[in-house]
């Protein structure tokens, strides 16, 4: 069989490309192996522009990968880069050696984030090794010696403090003490200005201020808060009963399914521990029943929402497919199970896990109710005849009493909570929304409104004041704001769990009300309309564990309703 010159010569190219291809690939993996060697041996500190060009080189070998453009040209780039690292990594021995005990330095205090919690010293102290590394290049080496030193006695402070506010944020025995005695609540005085001193002192050693006025501020701080822990003992012996039934009415959870009930409540129970640090026995009594009131009712409210919002929204759906009028026995007896349960709840003389069962059976009979209306309307409907009902009557039995009756899920989501008009209404404002680059977020339908995630407004650990990168991201929030007409907005603080839980709370409340207040002063149009509220480490959308999800917890969000 002849074979032509033409297929001869494109086997031969084809192979001479593959064959190239296969020594990009290894050149890759080469040069991967040698900018991690370099990484070892801290090159991007010791020689931060040569390995810059390195890695310049690599990443347009990729880019030419990517684009499928000519494999010789991503040979070339591999190969200028593999022989650029082979220099500078024999060239940093010698200075990697040279800063040994300033790079182990530079370690341990990064292992423990203080770029983050010591920014003072922190820049001190890169700005010095920065500094030597250039002596020590241009041979300047006792110059770059006497530098070492201060660098790490810098990164050594930095280490210090940041060990500081790790203490003060997570294991501080004071305000420990004050949040698991609710102090913040019942001795709110003595707590706000323990608080007061608390953050003064994290903010001078985040300044890197000396450590002898940090310790002056704690001292206050320790203070306060051990008369705060005397005096909320002292409330809670006489008023132990609203105390329990604040613990009752958290247990279920009346903190996220009865919010306003809950911050009323606990606004009742804080003006009574303003009363009772005022020695005005009588008032703060009546303010801690008035509380012990709410709480009750927050309690109710959260078990209600929890175990009856389903049942009611089925029967309100029944009746409007008149299951009611084809089934009325079946149908009147779950909905007197449903009135059985809400009469439960609301004379609390019963347990969750009981209203639990009665709302699983009223669903039940529910369940049947359709099953048999469905049933009759085939019979009327000339679908079916009462002859094969009668045949099939063991179907109910078998089939676990499952009903016949489809409910569409878009008939029982018009009586959940989400709705799938919610950002189509909003569309257009959304869109504008998403095209800003300057802020990170994510939108979230919330019922009928929008809820807007953002994550990029930025505060000093621990702290509410606002930064000039915060304000440059509510300067492009507010235009966008202002699209939505005839609407009003809430902002809502979160935080992660570092730190004391009441802590928390208090800095997310105030890192609220600066973005309402910030927000309501720099637009005519927002003025008014704007509410703050914060929730603290509750309510968390991912793990606290790593420093991403702590991230996403430690966020803000902006409820937009008509």
């Amino acid at each position: 069989m002849k074979i032509s010159k033409s297929f001869l010569l494109f086997l031969l190219l084809f192979y001479t490309c593959a064959i190239a291809q296969n020594k990009n690939e290894m050149l890759f993996e080469e040069t991967r192996i040698t900018i991690n060697d370099a990484l070892d041996r801290n090159a991007q500190l010791l020689s931060s522009s040569d390995f810059k060009k390195t890695t310049e080189h690599y990443n347009k070998a990729l880019n030419i990968l990517k684009q499928k453009g000519n494999v010789s040209s991503t040979k070339d780039e591999l190969e200028k880069s593999i022989a650029l690292l082979t220099v500078l990594n024999e060239n940093i021995e010698k200075s990697n050696e040279f800063f040994k005990d300033v790079i182990t330095t530079r370690k341990n205090a990064l292992q423990i984030n203080s770029d983050k919690y010591s920014p003072y010293y922190w820049k001190l102290a890169e700005e010095g090794f920065l500094e030597a590394i250039e002596e020590y290049n241009d041979n300047n080496y006792n110059e770059a010696s006497s530098m070492v030193n201060g660098i790490k006695n810098n990164y050594s402070r930095a280490n210090l403090y940041t060990n500081k506010i790790l203490d003060l944020l997570f294991n501080w025995e004071p305000i420990k003490k004050a949040d698991n005695s609710l102090a913040s609540l019942i001795s709110p005085t003595a707590y706000e200005k323990g608080l007061k001193y608390y953050f003064a002192a994290i903010d001078e050693l985040v300044e890197g201020k000396e450590i002898t006025g940090v310790n002056n501020n704690i001292s206050e701080a320790a203070k306060y808060f051990i008369t705060s822990i005397t005096t909320a003992h002292d409330f809670s012996q006489r008023y132990f009963h609203c105390l329990d039934t604040r613990k009752l009415a958290q247990s279920t959870g009346a903190e996220i399914y009865a919010s306003e009930n809950w911050i009323e409540a606990e606004d009742l129970l804080i003006k009574a521990g303003y009363e009772f640090e005022d020695k005005d026995y009588d008032s703060a009594k009546d303010f801690a029943d008035e509380a012990d009131g709410k709480y009750l009712a927050s309690k109710k409210a959260a078990v209600r929402e929890k175990y009856l919002s389903v049942p009611i929204q089925k029967l309100e759906l029944a009746r409007d497919l008149d299951v009611d009028n084809y089934s009325p026995k079946t149908f009147d007896s779950a909905e007197k199970l449903y009135l059985h349960a809400e009469s439960l709840i609301e004379t609390d003389r019963s347990t969750e896990a009981e209203i639990e069962a009665i709302a699983k059976l009223c669903e039940q009979e529910l369940e049947k109710a359709n099953w048999i209306a469905n049933i009759i309307k085939s019979v009327k409907e000339r679908k079916t005849t009462w002859e094969d009902v009668i045949l099939k009557s063991d179907v109910y039995v078998t089939t676990n009493r499952k009903t016949e009756v489809e409910i569409k899920p878009q008939e029982i989501n018009q009586y959940d909570k989400t709705s799938s008009l919610t950002l189509s209404k909003y569309r257009e404002n959304i869109s504008t929304f998403n095209n800003n680059s300057e802020v990170n977020f994510e939108i979230v339908e919330n019922g009928d409104n929008v809820l807007m995630r953002i994550y990029n407004i930025d505060f000093k650990p621990v702290g509410y004041q606002l930064n000039d990168k915060s304000t440059t991201v509510l300067n492009s929030l507010i235009p966008i704001l202002e699209k939505f007409s005839n609407s009003k907005y809430q902002i809502c603080s979160y935080t992660d769990n570092v730190g004391a839980q009441r802590t928390n709370l208090e800095i997310s409340k105030k890192r609220a009300q600066n973005i309402a207040d910030y927000l309501n002063n720099n637009s005519p149009h927002l003025a008014g309309k704007i509410s703050s509220i914060g929730y603290g480490e509750v309510n968390s959308i991912s793990s606290n564990s790593d420093f991403e999800g702590r991230r996403k917890n430690n966020r803000i969000e902006i409820l937009i309703s008509d």
